[in-house]
C-alpha cells in the first residue's frame, strides 16, 4: 500500500490546530465564577473554539473531498483510454477475419492492441 504523504500531513496539521485551539480554549477560559456574578466570557469562548474547531474539520473534509474527485476522475480517463484501445483492437481483429482493410494497417493496428494489453496488466 503506496502512503500518501500529503494526506498524513494535512491529518497532522489538523490534529496539532485542533489541539492548540482546545489548550488555548481552556487557557483563556475564567476559573470559578462567584455566586451572583454573570459570565459572558466562557459562552463567548466556547462559541470561537466551536467555530474554530468547525473550519478545521471543513477543511480536512475539502481536501479529502477534492482528492477523492480527483482520483475518480483519473480512472474514469484511464478506463475510457483502455475502452476505446479495446474498441480499435476489435476492429482491427474483425477487419482482419473478414478480409476488408489493408494487411498491413490490419496487423499494425494488432501488434499495437496486443503490446496495449500487455502494458496494461
Amino acid at each position: 500500500m503506496k502512503t500518501s504523504w500529503q494526506a498524513v500531513t494535512v491529518i497532522a496539521v489538523a490534529v496539532a490546530a485542533i489541539c492548540l485551539v482546545t489548550i488555548a480554549a481552556f487557557h483563556w477560559l475564567p476559573g470559578a465564577i462567584p455566586k451572583g456574578k454573570t459570565d459572558n466570557t466562557s459562552s463567548a469562548i466556547s462559541a470561537i473554539t466551536g467555530a474554530a474547531l468547525t473550519a478545521i474539520a471543513s477543511a480536512v473534509s475539502a481536501f479529502f473531498g477534492i482528492r477523492a474527485a480527483s482520483n475518480a476522475a483519473d480512472k474514469a480517463s484511464d478506463t475510457a483510454g483502455a475502452a476505446q484501445q479495446q474498441n480499435r483492437l476489435q476492429a482491427a481483429q474483425l477487419a482482419e477475419v473478414s478480409g476488408v482493410g489493408n494487411k498491413e494497417d490490419v496487423k499494425d493496428a494488432l501488434a499495437r492492441g496486443a503490446e496495449s494489453a500487455r502494458r496494461m496488466t
